[in-house]
């Protein structure tokens, strides 16, 4: 136990020994921020990435502030024996608190180079690295803190660890949320389900954007409107949600849409309609060999069941040529037109394909532009796209 009744010149002793360490700590911290600042002036010679990360998180002025606190706290036992101080106890303990300050700058210096490391790698690897960062460092300053109170109580580490074993179920209890939020983010890792710019859709957390950070417990999405939505990571393991990576990644966005056609302007075609659509070099080739299947078909067949040629069905091949021929629409999907159910709003006429380009602006162009072709030419089949009528 401390020795509460020594003298007053033994306490002014100890006192001015403190706040010498203490001044010396701070002209090492005065000192390491100095080297820093020439060792980025020299460094500003060297072209390499790692050394604009370096500065940005401080590693020199930690790393030399560590080199700085380990050597005071070695030479502290020969200070303290040097001035001759009569307490054994008072010296032990000012020299264990130096060293558990010395591993808490290593700490430091350590979760910098964690942080350099991560950000250097973070877009080079289809990995939440910032996410295992932190991790990483949870457990750094766990060891640390561990290692360090074990020194001030000059007691084995083993022994403060078998302390937060008998403590762990009130430990579980009182971190329940983080524990579950940091479990949850180790399987989106492993299970690789999200990654930094993935486009998710989770309408539950009004969550329709871009993942711009994956942390420890949370998953930070900006949506297209650009609100930013914080989603805890346990929430992706319970709850569904869609990711559309695989879509950019196949190299193919779907187009599903469809035109309801009036009925009414529905009809077959007579030999004058078929040699006008024949001018159509995208149908010219069909017709042909319609009209041969047909004649073929109809040798036998009486007037009222021989099969002609409709022009929806004119139509429908037109647009199904004219997306073959598109070099914007892929041909490693699936590509057809065909059409739905009736409708009192007309016969739906739908077109299923894939855009080439899966970004989002792009394949909207595409889209529309086909579209905009469709609607254009429907009228040269003698066709109409259906549309109520306004109330006069």
């Amino acid at each position: 136990m401390f020795d509460f009744f020594l003298s007053f010149h033994v306490w002014l002793q100890y006192t001015l020994v403190i706040l010498f360490f203490i001044s010396v700590i701070f002209l090492c911290r005065y000192l390491s921020k100095k080297l820093h600042e020439l060792t980025v002036k020299l460094e500003r010679f060297v072209t390499s990435p790692w050394v604009g990360l370096l500065e940005k998180f401080h590693f020199f002025r930690s790393f030399y502030f560590t080199l700085m606190c380990m050597f005071i706290a070695a030479s502290a036992p020969v200070i303290l024996q040097g001035l001759r101080l009569i307490h054994p106890l008072l010296n032990s303990l000012i020299s264990r608190i130096l060293w558990a300050f010395a591993l808490i700058t290593l700490c430091i210096t350590l979760s910098s180079t964690v942080s350099v490391i991560s950000a250097r790698f973070e877009r080079n690897i289809h990995l939440p690295v910032k996410g295992l960062s932190q991790a990483l460092k949870i457990i750094i300053w766990i060891i640390t803190g561990i290692l360090a109170l074990s020194a001030i109580l000059n007691k084995d580490p083993a022994y403060l660890i078998g302390g937060l074993t008998a403590l762990s179920a009130v430990i579980l209890l009182i971190f329940q949320s983080s524990i579950l939020g940091l479990v949850s983010g180790f399987q989106l890792v492993l299970n690789d389900l999200v990654r930094v710019g993935d486009w998710i859709v989770m309408p539950g957390q009004n969550a329709d954007g871009e993942i711009t950070d994956i942390l420890l417990t949370t998953v930070r999405v900006r949506n297209w409107d650009n609100t930013v939505v914080n989603i805890p990571a346990n929430t992706f393991i319970s709850n569904s949600f869609a990711n559309w990576r695989e879509m950019s990644e196949s190299g193919g966005r779907r187009i599903k849409r469809a035109l309801n056609i009036d009925m009414k302007t529905i009809r077959f075609l007579n030999n004058e309609d078929i040699e006008k659509m024949k001018k159509i070099h995208l149908l010219t080739d069909y017709l042909d060999i319609k009209q041969r299947e047909l004649e073929e078909a109809n040798r036998n067949a009486d007037e009222f069941n021989i099969t002609r040629i409709t022009n929806i069905g004119t139509f429908r091949r037109y647009i199904l040529e004219y997306l073959r021929a598109n070099p914007k629409i892929s041909n490693r999907f699936t590509c057809m037109v065909r059409q739905l159910a009736p409708t009192p709003e007309g016969l739906p006429l739908e077109i299923y394909c894939f855009c080439s380009d899966t970004r989002w602006v792009y394949y909207e162009e595409v889209q529309s532009d086909i579209f905009d072709h469709v609607l254009s030419i429907i009228s040269e089949f003698d066709l109409k796209v259906f549309q109520r009528a306004g109330n006069d």
